[in-house]
């Protein structure tokens, strides 16, 4: 991958430069779960490829697809694999999602291609 993983205690995720979002066991290395967001999200291939990290709290992995139609940012169940939310129409950029509190209101904020996109509710 171009990103850094994501550790927690017992997960390892991943999201490679061509899309594929992969939670594996820490301990073994075993792939728990995986999917290409690229494609589930029908998004195009940003020029260099995807670089941002996956985001993982409370057992969510979020990560910037780029897809139109509220597919752009999307949350994944870190042990199942289900979808948990998705928003946002903009492409992708080369950044993380990140994880803050606006007026009080805890949310993910994404760079994106031409602008930021903010995403409450997502606890």
């Amino acid at each position: 991958p171009r990103s850094s993983p994501t550790l927690t205690q017992t997960r390892v995720v991943t999201l490679g430069a061509r899309g594929w979002l992969q939670v594996l066991e820490l301990s073994t290395g075993k792939r728990l779960w995986g999917t290409n967001i690229l494609e589930f999200s029908k998004a195009g291939m940003p020029e260099w490829g995807l670089s941002g990290s996956p985001l993982v709290f409370s057992n969510r992995v979020i990560v910037s697809a780029g897809g139109g139609d509220g597919r752009s940012l999307l949350m994944w169940h870190l042990e199942s694999g289900q979808l948990l939310a998705s928003g946002g129409s903009s492409s992708a950029q080369y950044s993380s999602p990140w994880l803050t509190e606006l007026a009080g209101v805890p949310q993910i904020l994404q760079f994106n291609h031409r602008e930021i996109s903010a995403h409450a509710g997502w606890h």
